[in-house]
């Protein structure tokens, strides 16, 4: 994650680590939110993880003033 981030900054990006709101969350974990093995899309999120993502980038944008 570490090198994303620096290749991000290098080229005007912010780069959001979602890794501790994924502890817990993983793929054999009880409450998973990151789809199986077995799945056509597997190791991607599944909805929870998806809104997890959608927290992080929402919280790193901050307050956004359309118009």
């Amino acid at each position: 994650n570490r090198v994303i981030a620096e290749a991000a900054a290098r080229h005007g990006f912010q780069y959001v680590d979602v890794t501790k709101r994924f502890i817990g969350h993983g793929v054999n974990a009880p409450d998973t939110w990151i789809l199986g093995p077995s799945d056509p899309g597997a190791f991607h999120p599944n909805a929870r993880g998806y809104e997890a993502y959608t927290a992080a980038v929402n919280s790193a944008l901050g307050p956004v003033k359309l118009g």
